[in-house]
């Protein structure tokens, strides 16, 4: 691909890639995109929103007895026949285990896990998004299991965004051993009530299942599988997916996750190897915005930061930048920030490192 020139000081462009493992593509100061693609996931049922129907195996039984809890922005119901055997009074109850909980990165290690031993994802694999919450049923201060399966039914006050068809609800329960055993519902068991979303994703208002017993429940979003393919349009971006981020000056460039002082501002190094790059993660927390993330050895996630000096650093906290298509490059993207009212978009020197330099979508990118 030509690079464009800017106007006045004829400053030359620098090519930025973000390639997943096997693909590649190329953008004038802008990302660019290939899909790598790890699971097979068998979809998951999406029925209209506000118009669940019901699935085949979430029979509501003709005599039944109705539970209901309502938590923080969410409530769960439930609707137990008389082949459940449940006590008279049964009490719902549930908690759910949020990111800030300290137990979050093992059950979301665990989901992964489950997954991975079904053959649905790769090690690579990071998830795309994960709720979990710990729901039990109680009579007379006891914790009670049900004799035959239950339906459960999560609604949400503000609808999540997940894509419905990479939705799947795994129970954790505990085998004959006293073990964690995971079970991933068929999707036959599952009803979701979806709406038209963003970036590619959904509005999920209600998740529906037949629960087999009650513990700890979680509702994930598994990366797709297609063949490698250009992703040409931000709507196709996806979360939980693994790419490579390159920059082509004098060949290829890597981003890596090592950080550099050049100048007094600390930058990313490049290296010239893909398999020396960084495997880079990403999540869109709202219209136009993106958040930045590889997995460090331990599993967590580092988010890239930056401060109105242009300093590159890695924490726990995600932080937001602006992601477009590039204008006058079709099929790439321009992501950036803005600092003094100007837009400093993800470039790269001549000695291979990765900086935020000062480029306007479409004008001199």
């Amino acid at each position: 691909m030509k690079n464009s020139r800017v106007a006045k000081d004829d400053h030359r462009m620098d090519s930025v890639v973000i390639q997943g493992k096997r693909t590649m593509l190329l953008a004038l100061a802008a990302i660019v995109v290939f899909v790598v693609t790890y699971l097979l996931i068998l979809p998951a049922v999406t029925l209209e929103e506000k118009a669940a129907q019901e699935m085949g195996g979430i029979d509501v039984p003709a005599t039944a007895e109705n539970m209901n809890f309502e938590g923080d922005g969410y409530s769960i119901s439930a609707t137990a026949g008389s082949d459940a055997q449940l006590p008279e009074g049964t009490e719902l109850t549930a908690q759910e285990i949020a990111e800030s909980n300290e137990d979050y990165d093992a059950w979301t290690d665990e989901a992964l896990k489950a997954l991975q031993d079904a053959g649905l994802a790769d090690e690579d694999t990071a998830l795309g998004a994960a709720r979990f919450y710990d729901i039990t049923l109680q009579a007379d201060g006891q914790i009670v299991e049900p004799a035959a399966p239950v339906n459960v039914t999560i609604s949400y006050e503000e609808a999540i965004r997940l894509k419905a068809d990479d939705l799947k609800v795994i129970h954790f329960g505990v085998d004959k051993d006293g073990m964690l055993a995971a079970e991933i519902l068929d999707e036959s068991a599952v009803a979701i009530s979806a709406g038209k979303g963003s970036k590619g994703r959904d509005k999920i208002s209600d998740v529906a299942f037949e629960a087999p017993g009650f513990s700890v429940y979680a509702i994930v979003e598994a990366p797709d599988t297609s063949d490698d393919s250009e992703i040409s349009d931000i709507i196709d971006l996806q979360e939980g997916k693994p790419y490579y981020l390159s920059i082509n000056r004098n060949g290829m460039k890597y981003m890596t996750s090592q950080t550099t002082v050049n100048s007094g501002v600390t930058e990313l190094k490049g290296t010239p190897t893909m398999n020396g790059g960084e495997i880079w993660y990403f999540e869109f927390p709202e219209e136009n915005k993106v958040c930045i993330y590889y997995l460090d050895s331990n599993g967590e996630k580092k988010y890239v930061n930056t401060d109105n000096s242009r300093n590159f650093s890695f924490s726990e906290n995600p932080q937001q930048f602006n992601i477009e298509n590039t204008r006058n490059a079709q099929g790439t993207f321009y992501i950036y920030t803005v600092i003094n009212g100007k837009n400093y978009a993800l470039s790269v020197r001549g000695v291979n490192n990765f900086f935020l330099e000062n480029r306007n979508n479409g004008a001199n990118s």
